[in-house]
């Protein structure tokens, strides 16, 4: 059985082909929307409200990072650095038998496998879990703009320490 990563469903405040379309013509490469996530904030902590995030293959400039976010900000739209996304991992479940991923994208957001059994909740913030017996622990990170899977099981303690330190 191969993980697949549930990564929620796209904003409905944003036309999220048309992003990425637009962004992909003034790169000059290929740009995909990830997820709503929470991004890391001024003062070190995270985000209480989502960030639709997208990662681009090429930066429009050299400071700027492969990962940016947009968010509804009071009837426009705010363009934001979401670089944090792919620092470190997030904790996930795995369904036992789908091989499905549920990890929560921010503070309070419970979410739950397409079949119910596999829930969990509070983002960055905490982690709290509550799942049928099998279901298995995991690290997901996003790498290059696309969600990979960890078994902290199958891992040294070397291995975890790279991932959770943002050089994998």
């Amino acid at each position: 059985m191969l993980p697949w990563v549930n990564l929620g469903e796209w904003p409905t405040w944003l036309k999220v082909r048309e992003v990425e379309r637009r962004y992909a013509q003034s790169s000059g490469g290929p740009v995909r929307f990830l997820s709503e996530m929470t991004i890391r904030t001024r003062d070190n902590g995270w985000s209480e409200r989502p960030v639709a995030v997208f990662w681009q293959q090429n930066r429009v400039r050299e400071e700027y990072s492969n990962y940016f976010g947009l968010l509804d900000q009071a009837g426009g739209v705010m363009i934001t650095n979401a670089k944090s996304v792919a620092e470190g991992a997030w904790n996930g479940m795995m369904h036992p038998v789908t091989g499905e991923v549920v990890f929560s994208r921010y503070r309070h957001d419970y979410r739950s496998s397409e079949d119910g059994t596999v829930n969990v909740d509070g983002g960055r913030d905490y982690f709290k879990h509550r799942c049928v017996p099998g279901a298995t622990n995991v690290f997901i990170k996003f790498i290059d703009g696309r969600a990979r899977v960890f078994n902290p099981a199958e891992l040294t303690r070397a291995e975890i320490d790279e991932i959770m330190a943002g050089r994998v």
